[in-house]
């Protein structure tokens, strides 16, 4: 019901060509529950043109504590090319307690160029 907006800014190159994976890292302490949405903001190149917004939402327990990595994957296709912006949805739990970690893998295409 309530829905919660956290914003993870990532000071590193975040590029997603052949990698197809985006990594973020915290720097402040996030924690979701239910379904809340985690907003991150790239102030470096995310091969999103410019500075691109990507909107991660979960639909499980999310949260991670102190300066954690959070980690998503995408099952579907998550094109970005007027958008700006990439919404990836995760469907299972995703907990950076232990693993500290929270990484974005596209499973599918992740166009993040001006194609």
């Amino acid at each position: 019901q309530d829905h919660k907006v956290m914003t993870i800014t990532a000071h590193e190159e975040v590029s997603t060509q052949d990698h197809k994976e985006i990594t973020i890292r915290a720097h402040e302490e996030i924690s979701t529950q239910d379904h809340e949405e985690i907003t991150i903001t790239a102030h470096k190149e995310v091969s999103t043109q410019d500075h691109k917004e990507m909107t991660i939402r979960a639909h499980e327990e999310v949260s991670t504590q102190d300066h954690k990595e959070i980690t998503i994957r995408a099952h579907e296709e998550v094109p970005t090319q007027d958008h700006e912006e990439i919404t990836i949805t995760a469907h299972k739990e995703v907990s950076a307690q232990d693993h500290k970690e929270i990484t974005i893998r596209a499973h599918e295409e992740v166009s993040t160029q001006d194609h």
